[in-house]
């Protein structure tokens, strides 16, 4: 919340949190040593800055993508944390592709970019999604807004190299965080490989840069869900590509990415007759979708209250479309039986233990192959 752009008022993030704007003020401050806005002040900056260094976009778009309200009040805010104007921070801009906003997302190496790549390759939306041996494209909503992107591997800058298409920059920043929460760009991979240990993986065992792919939307990640409830993921996967098919946007006939991932107000009030699976899921996914209309970020217990929806599949939308990295699905037939085989100590994995779930099935997969 503190991270969004344009800046929300400190007083209504305190409020959404429950504290007061006083404690909320200390609690920052004590923190990071910065107060909240000057936290947010300076996140905005960062921003700015990336965009004006790496892009073409031209000013006034930059501003407006900050969440600033003129390319005045960007110039000013450039002086101050910077010490320089704008057009000083243009890099090489002007040798990028005009139709896209291009950007680099660094992470933490090591990343296991094929481990990544083959979990989303299976999981791939065709029409939506094209994954190919170095990148991740897909066509995406974005608060009402059509977009495209495709993120290209980049293990010598150890980063993504990320193209952007959009026509309101307005969503440009919620789109980059998106996106950088689908690759688990932020991941710290040293914290991650030592509660694994913890939990009794051997250290040879442990696969080193292990990240959690996410869906695009917490929306996407219950139709998934509840779509693939007691099915392969190939029966799953082609029931999902009908579904966009069905009820998605269309972009352009003969494009590989020709469609975007339905909106829960595409789906409220149809009948879904169309999907082959048990009328009980189309009623889930019919009141999940009323209730995502009313807001994107229901409270779990209440997608939990919606019948046909059970503990397992509010955990899995919960890591695989909210990223929580502290989700451990022990209702999962593979994670029980790879517990059992590299007797692993759920508990110990904590706060990780979305990570020992990736890891257990990794593992039990590889077993298999062996």
């Amino acid at each position: 919340m503190l991270g969004e752009l344009p800046p929300k008022k400190v007083a209504n993030i305190a409020k959404r949190l429950g504290i007061s704007e006083r404690y909320f003020n200390k609690l920052i401050t004590s923190s990071i040593s910065l107060s909240p806005k000057r936290y947010q002040t300076m996140q905005q900056a960062l921003f700015a800055k990336q965009l004006l260094q790496q892009s073409n976009a031209s000013v006034i778009d930059v501003a407006l993508a900050a969440g600033y309200a003129s390319a005045r009040q960007l110039q000013r805010a450039m002086q101050t944390f910077c010490k320089m104007p704008p057009s000083k921070l243009r890099g090489n801009a002007k040798h990028l592709n005009a139709s896209a906003i291009t950007l680099r997302l660094p992470f933490r190496p090591p990343y296991l970019w094929d481990y990544v790549r083959d979990f989303l390759a299976v999981r791939a939306v065709k029409g939506v999604e094209v994954v190919t041996a170095n990148s991740y494209s897909r066509n995406c909503n974005i608060r009402g807004e059509t977009a495209q992107f495709t993120a290209t591997y980049n293990p010598k800058a150890n980063g993504f190299d990320v193209s952007i298409i959009m026509a309101n920059l307005k969503y440009l920043y919620p789109l980059v965080e998106q996106i950088k929460m689908m690759l688990d760009v932020n991941a710290q991979p040293e914290l991650i490989s030592a509660s694994l240990r913890k939990a009794g993986v051997a250290g040879n065992e442990i696969t080193q840069g292990l990240r959690l792919p996410t869906t695009f939307s917490l929306f996407e990640a219950g139709c998934r869900a509840i779509i693939g409830q007691q099915v392969s993921v190939k029966v799953a996967m082609d029931q999902v590509a009908l579904f966009t098919e069905t009820l998605g946007k269309t972009n352009e006939e003969g494009n590989a990415m020709s469609y975007a991932f339905p909106t829960p107000e595409d789906v409220v009030g149809h009948s879904l007759a169309f999907l082959k699976m048990p009328q009980l899921r189309k009623h889930a996914i019919s009141e999940f979708a009323a209730l995502c209309a009313s807001n994107p970020h229901p409270p779990y217990d209440e997608i939990l209250a919606i019948k046909g929806i059970g503990e397992w599949t509010v955990s899995y939308i919960k890591m695989r479309g909210g990223g929580d990295p502290d989700i451990y699905l022990n209702g999962d037939l593979i994670v029980k039986k790879a517990a059992l085989m590299f007797g692993t100590d759920e508990a110990k994995a904590a706060p990780w233990r979305s990570y020992l779930t990736l890891q257990l099935w990794h593992l039990y997969n590889q077993s298999k192959i062996a």
